[in-house]
């Protein structure tokens, strides 16, 4: 039984295409007739990536509720240790999800949207 045809890529492609496993460009090599080997290990591992927007939020969420009001049982990284960790810019094999020096276009989009969600403004 067919459940579904779905031609779209997958939310965590740009983890993917930052390990050096460019999806896309495979497929539009495969569409052009072009015959491809992929080698044993066609990508980095202990590539990381992180949307920056998100973890802002888990951030203001966990200084501004209690763990109780987020439903996080005992176990929960601490406040401190959610700062600390978001402080964490910069490390080995870390990309970030939408910010790229390249084109700061949809960063800059997804900024502006999410400021006009936290005043309360429609962008």
């Amino acid at each position: 039984m067919l459940m579904e045809i779905n031609g779209r890529f997958w939310g965590s492609l740009q983890l993917a295409i930052d390990a050096g496993f460019n999806f896309p460009y495979l497929l539009h090599r495969m569409n052009s007739g072009e015959r491809l080997m992929v080698s044993d290990h066609p990508y980095d591992v202990g590539t990381k990536s992180r949307w920056l927007m998100g973890d802002l939020d888990h951030l203001l969420l966990r200084l501004t509720k209690s763990n109780a009001q987020l439903y996080l049982d005992s176990i929960a990284s601490s406040r401190w240790r959610c700062l600390v960790d978001f402080c964490k810019l910069f490390q080995r094999e870390l990309h970030y999800e939408i910010e790229r020096w390249n084109d700061l276009g949809p960063a800059l989009l997804e900024y502006r949207a999410w400021l006009g969600q936290v005043i309360g403004l429609h962008a």
